[in-house]
């Protein structure tokens, strides 16, 4: 018995002396990010009455430069802005896809790129026609083959790519928001399938370039009348405020 005692006794002595093997400290990742936002008003910041303003890019840029000192947020943004011009250019200025791959090509470290257009197509076909089957067919393609090369083009710079879903504007206080009052019923209607298309159609570019989908809509922003601009299309300042917490979430991970 007296043996046993002395042997358990030894045992518990190595155990305690034994050296402790600790887990790696996670290191956080302060290197510097330069993120280059395409597309409309929405990220453009139209009808952000923050003090500040800048919408949603001005919001994780004040969070990136503090967490990550040296990053950068360019907002190429335009309101007003379609699929087409964000190629091309419009209202004299030059287009946006051009100065983000020269700036992302340029840049060293962490680069990322987002595009969020489509909303101002759907709006201009229905609110300045009444387009026929084979318009809004015309329509789809165009906007299909304008996204599809601005995705070929940034992502031959090698940045991330995120691209934001356009949800159903049927369904937001755009139509009694009395931007469109030239709009019909009808063509609202018309507009919601036609949107659907569009995102059904990001949905496979996005693929095809190994691009993020980003559900804008899953912060309810754009159902949430609080967070809206009485136009029924644009957030307030509290609106982009949450969309800036999903894009931050999204593209920091």
């Amino acid at each position: 018995m007296k043996c046993s005692l002395t042997i358990i006794a030894l045992l518990t002595l190595a155990a305690c002396t034994a050296p402790i093997t600790l887990m790696p400290t996670p290191t956080l990742d302060v290197r510097p990010i330069t993120i280059v936002t395409l597309g409309d008003s929405l990220t453009e910041g139209d009808k952000d009455d923050s003090k500040d303003g800048g919408g949603w890019p001005r919001r994780i840029r004040s969070i990136l430069t503090v967490q990550r000192p040296g990053s950068q947020v360019i907002n190429l943004a335009r309101a007003g802005w379609t699929s087409s011009d964000l190629l091309y250019g419009a209202n004299g200025e030059p287009n946006q896809i051009d100065r983000a791959v020269d700036t992302l090509r340029r840049v060293a470290g962490v680069k990322i790129a987002t595009v969020w257009i489509g909303a101002n197509d759907l709006f201009y076909l229905y609110e300045f026609g009444d387009p026929t089957p084979d318009e809004e067919r015309v329509d789809r393609d165009r906007f299909i083959a304008n996204l599809d090369e601005t995705l070929r083009q940034l992502s031959e710079t090698g940045a991330e790519i995120f691209v934001a879903q356009i949800g159903d504007p049927a369904t937001w206080g755009a139509p009694a928001g009395g931007l469109f009052f030239s709009t019909t019923p009808d063509e609202w209607s018309r507009l919601s399938k036609q949107a659907a298309a569009y995102d059904a159609a990001l949905q496979l570019l996005a693929a095809k370039y190994t691009a993020t989908l980003v559900d804008v809509h899953a912060t309810r922003v754009f159902h949430t009348p609080s967070l809206m601009d009485p136009d029924g299309i644009h957030p307030n300042g509290r609106g982009y405020d949450a969309l800036a917490k999903l894009w931050l979430k999204t593209l920091i991970r």
